[in-house]
């Protein structure tokens, strides 16, 4: 072992120019929770395919490490299609927004204004956040309204659609 870090990783935690190529933006193994939001290509070898209906998680492989892609049927009815007949060891190069496994709740709710942010692990801080919930009524109709509002402006289906599109110009744009 030694103290550098490994060739997709630059000291400052991001991909490698040296091996990014028309096949891929980033590797396997050079994603974090820090770069959610950012378009990224990957190539590699199914690892593990595991359907859920109207989701299928795909373990993505190459020699740098794994990342799980994630298809939703309801958002990609194509790509849910296509990830359906996939199998392990198939080789498969995919197009994406990277997502942290929280689904970017921290980015998602400000703690106060359209939700209550706690520690996860700290069961007595979870309480204290549910005893203000059910004792105060006005603070739950002002984060039921604001949290709301946050949804339907940022995550209507037709700001989905804008951000998608964002993203495939992207794209197209580094080719």
């Amino acid at each position: 072992m030694t103290d550098s870090p490994p060739l997709d990783r630059g000291t400052t935690d991001a991909p490698a120019d040296h091996l990014a190529t028309s096949y891929r933006t980033h590797t396997c193994g050079a994603l974090r929770g820090s770069d959610a939001g950012v378009a990224a290509r990957l190539s590699g070898w199914v690892h593990r395919r595991r359907d859920h209906g109207h989701l299928i998680f795909l373990d993505l492989r190459d020699r740098h490490g794994i990342t799980q892609v994630v298809v939703d049927r309801t958002e990609q009815p194509e790509a849910h299609a296509a990830a359906s007949r996939l199998r392990s060891e198939f080789v498969v190069t995919v197009d994406g927004v990277v997502a942290t496994r929280i689904a970017g709740v921290p980015q998602l709710i400000r703690d106060g204004d359209n939700g209550l942010l706690v520690a996860p692990g700290s069961p007595d801080e979870l309480t204290r956040a549910l005893v203000r919930l059910l004792t105060d009524a006005g603070l739950r109709t002002r984060l039921e309204h604001a949290g709301r509002q946050t949804v339907e402006t940022g995550y209507s289906f037709e700001a989905r659609m804008k951000k998608i599109r964002a993203v495939y110009d992207s794209l197209l744009a580094v080719n």
